[in-house]
């Protein structure tokens, strides 16, 4: 990168004497200055200063578009690299440029990043020493850059052998096991803007680099900028500019003479995150590049880009607004904008209202919005319907089942929308799609397949308070509204849907609804139709009162069963003119109730119960006894050969257990559905049986109560102690 250099005009007056010219120390202080304490981010600078000269090289060697290769340290390969494939470079030009603090051969073009000559000097900010590999001219050369005794840098070359690998360089140092995880953030932060992403190796953390061009954080996007939606999971979260594939955070503040226009623009694009792009020698940055050097043509040119861009936009968009006629159209137009644009559309334009043709502002969502006192001067009214705001029956959100009464279709609902002074509003989108209600053959059934079939839409639904022809209505809309008559469509032209919104054939009504896996209610509004209960074959009815089941422990038994899969035929509910053709076996053959369903199963469960009884009762004895704290010690004691009748009655009663419930593990979810087992009961006998034989134990060994048997500190000697009892028995 070109260096700005400033040429000044000097006069004196007077005598003058010798001239002379200052110098730099070369000592271990001002070394220290400019390897280390220059660097805020000692880690990120030199990722970025490294990759920033592999990325050069390979620009120098006419392949961009080839990726470096990064090595990510971790605990089994600890040291961090940068290889590249550009040029290489020879032992004359090492000595001279990794000696030299200042020395570049990149500050006499804009062609390349580098140009202050003390990026390749960075690691000396982290590291007492790093390796430089370079392969020039069929020669691979190692050098050592090293602080010596004196506190100094010095450069050693270590080995020399010819190579026949591609020409190119490579830096390599160790890292510290703490600074693992912020050498891989700083790799993805650092180079997130570059176009052509290294490769990482060793990669066993997966570390990815950030997707800048993600759609579902971009909230807006041209050839000039980017800008975020301004959420946590947005790539960049302030307002940057690239250059050299390097983003530099703006501070506004320092934007000395900016006019308040920008300003605007600019404070809002670094609240949401936004990035552009300036070729490189446009900015100053300061020398450990990790920021703008703020002089005045760097100011200049930062304020002058913003103002191109935020003109840019919003001259496209008014002459979009301006090719328009219709006010809706307008107003469409104007409200798909971000925020930022509009606002910096009304501060470029200033009275908005002349361009939107009397379309207004509205103070609270700043949208352009149309007054419908028009509608009303035409003798219409309109019901505004968004797709959210049907409920789906039951009372949860669906696909295609909507609460839509005549009532609501016809009651106006737009002329409740105010906003300001009392007056009523809309707000155009292309999200609007505007019906006439022309027919009352099917109207709320047409409507909600219409919802059902498209995205997210909302809806006008417009109707004549005086009557007259569909066409005339559709005119004196369109003209009240200022929209196309073409965006009008008639109700009587949507399709009618063949099955109603529950999915029965239209005109046809239900004889009942099953239940089914995955129903989380007992109302039947959420269970699936059946027009033909003979269709079934064997299943259970029960009764339903307006959808709402009648439940008893029998009905809800067998649903849990339904629900588990573990039923076999499914549970259908039935109204009660239904029920009674049932019971009086006009139709139905084939269905049962829910007692004659449960018959078999309680009585195969009640000779099973006393088993699954005693199968529970001996497990959670056995459970309370291993689970108790002179038993924790007795089974360590037993890992050191020590016997114990304790510990072998428990084994044997787990083999008994487990024994007989193969007598009924084929029924047991069964049993749990069905019998009528006090599990509280058994656990408490368990407990009380297991609290007898603890206190055998105590008896036996008691100075186990006077150890804290919680930690594992006293375990040698209690394990002692257990011995020492057992061997004197």
């Amino acid at each position: 990168m070109q260096l700005t250099k400033r040429h000044n005009h000097i006069s004196s007056n007077g005598n003058i004497g010798e001239e002379s010219n200052f110098n730099i120390a070369v000592n271990a202080k001002m070394f220290r200055v400019l390897s280390d304490t220059m660097y805020q981010d000692k880690i990120g600078s030199i990722v970025r200063e490294i990759s920033c000269n592999a990325k050069d090289a390979h620009t120098e060697a006419d392949t961009p578009k080839l990726p470096f290769v990064i090595h990510i340290p971790n605990a089994l390969e600890p040291w961090f690299s940068v290889k590249d494939f550009g040029t290489g470079m020879s032992d004359t030009d090492i000595r001279e440029l990794y000696t030299t603090y200042g020395e570049s051969t990149r500050d006499h073009t804009n062609e390349v990043t580098g140009g202050f000559g003390l990026g390749s000097k960075t690691p000396f900010a982290y590291t007492d020493q790093f390796t430089i590999i370079s392969i020039f001219d069929g020669m691979q050369r190692t050098y050592v850059a090293v602080i010596n005794d004196e506190g100094l840098p010095v450069l050693n070359m270590q080995d020399e052998r010819e190579s026949s690998e591609h020409v190119g360089l490579e830096i390599h140092m160790a890292v510290e096991n703490d600074d693992f995880d912020t050498f891989r953030t700083a790799i993805t932060k650092q180079l997130r803007f570059f176009k052509v992403k290294p490769t990482l190796e060793n990669n066993m953390n997966g570390t990815e680099f950030t997707d800048l061009f993600d759609e579902d954080s971009i909230e807006f996007q041209n050839d000039d900028i980017i800008m975020y939606d301004g959420k946590h999971s947005r790539p960049v979260r302030d307002l940057c500019v690239v250059q050299g594939e390097v983003g530099y955070p703006v501070d506004i503040d320092l934007l000395e003479g900016i006019t308040d226009e920008v300003k605007e623009f600019a404070t809002a694009i670094d609240k949401k995150g936004a990035w552009f792009e300036v070729p490189i020698g446009v900015i100053s940055v300061t020398a450990n590049r990790e920021g703008i050097s703020y002089e005045p043509d760097t100011i200049t040119s930062i304020i002058s880009e913003l103002h191109r861009i935020s003109t840019s936009i919003c001259k496209i968009a008014i002459d979009e607004i301006n090719a328009e006629k219709l006010v809706w159209e307008k107003c469409v137009i104007f409200n798909a904008q971000i925020t930022v644009i509009q606002n910096a559309i009304v501060s470029s334009v200033g009275d908005l209202s002349k361009v939107m043709n009397g379309a207004v502002r509205a103070t609270k969502t700043k949208r352009m919005a149309l007054k419908l006192d028009k509608l009303k001067l035409a003798g219409l009214k309109v019901v505004q319907f968004e797709k959210h705001e049907y409920r789906r029956r039951g009372g949860r959100y669906g696909d295609n089942n909507w609460r839509l009464s005549r009532t609501e279709l016809s009651t106006p609902t737009v002329d409740n929308n105010t906003n300001w002074n009392g007056g009523s509003f809309l707000y155009p989108s292309d999200h609007y799609h505007v019906f006439i209600r022309d027919t009352n053959s099917k109207p709320i059934a047409r409507l909600k397949f219409y919802v059902g079939e498209n995205d997210s839409p909302k809806m006008l639904i417009i109707e004549s308070v005086f009557g007259g022809s569909t066409e005339a209505t559709i005119k004196n809309a369109a003209c009240a509204l200022g929209i196309s008559e073409s965006r009008i469509r008639k109700v009587s032209d949507m399709e009618a849907p063949a099955v109603t919104s529950n999915g029965t054939p239209a005109g046809k009504r239900a004889r009942g609804y099953a239940y089914y896996k995955s129903c989380i209610t007992y109302n039947s509004k959420e269970w699936k139709p059946v027009m033909d209960l003979d269709e079934l074959g064997t299943a259970v009815y029960v009764g339903m009162e307006r959808h709402c089941i009648d439940i008893d422990d029998d009905a809800r038994q067998l649903m849990n069963m339904a629900r588990d899969d573990a039923l076999g035929y499914p549970v259908v509910a039935v109204n009660q003119q239904t029920l009674g053709r049932i019971q009086n076996g006009k139709i139905g053959e084939d269905l049962i109730t829910p007692a004659e369903a449960l018959a078999p199963i309680k009585e195969n469960v009640k000779a099973l119960t006393p088993a699954y009884i005693r199968f529970l009762t001996l497990t959670r004895f056995c459970d309370v006894v291993e689970d108790s704290n002179v038993l924790r010690w007795m089974k360590k004691a037993k890992n050191d050969q020590v016997s114990s009748d304790i510990l072998a009655k428990v084994e044997r009663l787990r083999v008994k257990a487990k024994s007989i419930k193969a007598t009924f593990e084929e029924y047991e979810y069964y049993i749990q559905q069905v019998a009528d087992v006090d599990t509280r009961t058994v656990t408490l006998k368990a407990a009380e049986a297991a609290e007898r034989l603890a206190e055998r134990v105590d008896a036996k060994y008691p100075m186990l109560q006077h150890l804290n048997l919680y930690h594992d500190t006293n375990k040698d000697d209690a394990i002692n102690y257990i011995n020492l009892v057992d061997n004197a028995c």
